[in-house]
């Protein structure tokens, strides 16, 4: 295994497409993290393809219990020490995503929406 692809419990609602196209931009080149949100804007996460190394790598240095539960943190709470890329997407179809986090009732409630709409079609 060389690879994760990341997705938070609370975005069901992920684009296979973005999680194709994140895993094969960190396998072409050399990332330690590629995201489909574009980089640095950080108000939500959909997918990240986090190579294993670079798991590695954050386990030994993150210490704060905020870099531990959300893994990622400290890779873009210190970019310059990470090689962080993301792979352009489409901004509809992103923000959709980021759209429909589910962390309480309601969040459900407008996700089955835009489900019975045909807004979220993945």
């Amino acid at each position: 295994l060389d690879y994760i692809a990341r997705i938070c419990g609370d975005t069901p609602f992920v684009d296979p497409v973005a999680i194709r196209a994140c895993v094969a931009k960190a396998e072409m080149e050399e990332w330690d993290l590629v995201t489909d949100v574009p980089y640095p804007r950080r108000d939500y996460v959909s997918v990240e393809a986090v190579p294993i190394l670079t798991l590695e790598r954050l386990h030994r240095v993150a210490r704060l219990p905020i870099e531990r539960e959300h893994v990622t943190q400290y890779a873009y709470r210190r970019s310059p020490l990470f090689r962080i890329a993301d792979i352009g997407a489409d901004p509809a179809r992103t923000h959709v995503t980021g759209a429909t986090i589910i962390d309480i009732e309601a969040d459900l409630a407008r996700a089955e929406q835009l489900l019975a709409e045909g807004k979220i079609t993945w």
